[in-house]
C-alpha cells in the first residue's frame, strides 16, 4: 500500500533535515502550510553541532506553545528558543547541578541571556 510522505523540519532551527515520513505519524507540531512538519525534537546535525559545544539551555512552557504542540516530556513544551554556553559559564549559575541540556520557563531563559551576554557560543 502506497503511503503519502510529508518533509521533517527541525525543531530548533527551522529548516528542512531532508527526511521524508510517513503521515500516517502524528507530528509534533504540523506545518500543512509549508508541506511540512516537525516529527521529532532530535536536532538537525548542524544544530547538534552547536549543542555539542557546551551547556544547552532551552526555552520551556507548561501548556502548548502551537495548535497540536507534543511535549519533549511530561508537561513540557519547547518554544524553540535556546542557546549554547561553556560548561564552565553555566556552572557559575547552576554549581553543581548543571547538565547536558537544561530547561528553563521564559522569564529564566530571559535573565540568563542577559547574564551571559557576549559569551553565549549560539542561540537560534
Amino acid at each position: 500500500m502506497y503511503k503519502t510522505k510529508n518533509k521533517n523540519v527541525c525543531f530548533w532551527c527551522g529548516k528542512p533535515t531532508g527526511e521524508e515520513v510517513v503521515i500516517s505519524q502524528s507530528p509534533i507540531v504540523n506545518l500543512p502550510e509549508t508541506g511540512h512538519g516537525v516529527y521529532s525534537y532530535d536536532p538537525c546535525p548542524e544544530c547538534q553541532k552547536h549543542m555539542d559545544e557546551g551547556v544547552t539551555f532551552m526555552e520551556t512552557e507548561k501548556l502548548p506553545v502551537y495548535g497540536d504542540h507534543k511535549p519533549i516530556m511530561g508537561g513540557v513544551y519547547p518554544t524553540g528558543n535556546w542557546m549554547v554556553t561553556s560548561t564552565a559559564e553555566a556552572e557559575k549559575y547552576f554549581h553543581g547541578n548543571t547538565r547536558k541540556y537544561i530547561f528553563l520557563r521564559p522569564l529564566d531563559f530571559e535573565w540568563l541571556i542577559d547574564k551571559l551576554e557576549g559569551v553565549v557560543i549560539d542561540v537560534s
